[in-house]
């Protein structure tokens, strides 16, 4: 099976990576919850592990909602149960914690993540580097082989443990450079 997460963040859990992201430990940090999304506010460079990178709450619906918090583990150092989460790690009134996030994506649904670019990426504009289509969101289980009954070239896979989500996407990606829409 080959992970290609959401984006380029996709081809970074495939590597075994992680993206750390490093919080500024504001006042806000405290309402950040299980389900809650954030819109991450510059660019991602996959390899980055160290730098920090702004990130605001915002309503899952809105186009800027990047990540979606899957857990929300107590201390810095603690570690996601799995690779394919992005990680981001902040400071709360409550003490130091770790967001275990996955891109909050719906099924039809295009997302690029680039070094200068994230978010949603409106399908109908075509192929575009770092691009993924979303081809079914399955929510409670993760089964790639829910994934194989679909008719589309290039089927992949990717597995979230905690909350159990499977999506199955493919690469819409020409290597080209088309500007980033957010939908």
């Amino acid at each position: 099976m080959r992970l290609l997460w959401i984006g380029v963040a996709l081809v970074v859990v495939a590597t075994g990576a992680l993206v750390v992201v490093g919080g500024s430990g504001s006042d806000s940090d405290d309402r950040v919850a299980v389900g809650d999304c954030l819109d991450v506010l510059e660019g991602l460079a996959p390899a980055d592990t160290s730098g920090e990178l702004p990130a605001s709450k915002v309503g899952c619906g809105n186009a800027k909602a990047a990540y979606r918090v899957a857990l929300r583990l107590p201390g810095a150092a603690a570690t996601c149960p799995s690779p394919i989460y992005i990680v981001r790690r902040d400071t709360a009134p409550d003490g130091p914690v770790t967001y275990c996030m996955t891109f909050n994506v719906e099924e039809g649904e295009c997302f690029v993540q680039s070094p200068a670019e994230i978010g949603a990426y409106v399908c109908a504009l075509g192929p575009r580097r770092g691009a993924l289509k979303i081809l079914r969101v399955l929510e409670g289980v993760t089964d790639e082989a829910r994934c194989k009954d679909i008719d589309e070239p290039g089927v992949l896979s990717a597995l979230i443990p905690d909350p159990a989500t499977t999506y199955c996407y493919q690469e819409y990606d020409t290597g080209g450079d088309a500007p980033l829409r957010n939908a």
